[in-house]
């Protein structure tokens, strides 16, 4: 039985990304059912802002009975009451625990640069639980949860990725000298992971690594990194375009 492939275009540039992604898979004689299916906040302000969500009932079930899906780029509403982004919608709903990114460039297009590493991201704790509240008019807290089996997978998922393409060195990112408790469990649960794989395991500082990833990012490559949710990442997190 052929396997089914969830595609939502979402919004703005998202239809035209997605359409080029479609002629790709053509091209490469994708086999899987495609089924098209709409979500995002376009639709959501087309259907009159009702539901509860940017994603209807009817994509949910598709979602729900696919085998994976094809997600396009879409806008989240910045205002309190507005529904929650369509990324953190499904990391919830499905368990979307690793935000796998793999990074490589070919000589026909960057000859001179040669990146091959691969980043792990914890994507449904941290800010992403969504828990905040207004204390007063003037402030807001809002909750970054870190826990010891979130972290545990996460990191198990990462070993094994690293066994199966044979990489040798890991390097976790972190916030751990201003972060100390929540960070603390993450690095507290790595050394666990890793201790007696045979892999090399580092730390760096988060805005330390944004340097690095600048001025020198050769010296990642052939490693895996991996990361809880920081505050940092809030800026400009996505969700990959396939789960």
């Amino acid at each position: 039985m052929s396997k089914k492939a969830a595609v939502m275009k979402g919004d703005g540039i998202g239809p035209e990304v997605v359409d080029s992604m479609l002629r790709v898979l053509k091209e490469c004689n994708f086999q899987s059912e495609l089924i098209l299916c709409e979500a995002g906040s376009e639709q959501w302000e087309k259907n009159g802002r009702k539901d509860a969500s940017y994603i209807p009932d009817s994509t949910m079930k598709t979602l729900e009975e696919a085998d994976c899906c094809f997600k396009g780029p879409t806008t989240t509403i910045p205002v309190p009451g507005a529904p929650r982004s369509v990324a953190v919608t499904l990391r919830q709903k499905f368990d979307l625990y690793a935000n796998i990114r793999p990074t490589k460039t070919y000589d026909r297009l960057t000859p001179d640069r040669k990146l091959d590493c691969v980043c792990f991201r914890e994507a449904t704790e941290g800010l992403y639980t969504g828990v905040e509240a207004k204390i007063t008019d003037d402030a807001a807290i809002a909750i970054r949860k870190i826990t010891r089996q979130g972290s545990r997978r996460l990191i198990e998922s990462a070993v094994d990725w690293a066994n199966k393409f044979e990489m040798k060195k890991m390097v976790a990112i972190t916030k751990r000298n201003i972060l100390k408790q929540t960070d603390g469990i993450f690095w507290d649960e790595t050394q666990k992971a890793v201790e007696g794989t045979g892999i090399e395991l580092s730390e760096i500082y988060i805005d330390n690594m944004a340097q690095q990833m600048v001025i020198a990012t050769e010296q990642f490559n052939g490693c895996l990194l991996y990361t809880s949710p920081s505050p940092r990442d809030q800026r400009g997190s996505r969700m990959p375009s396939s789960a």
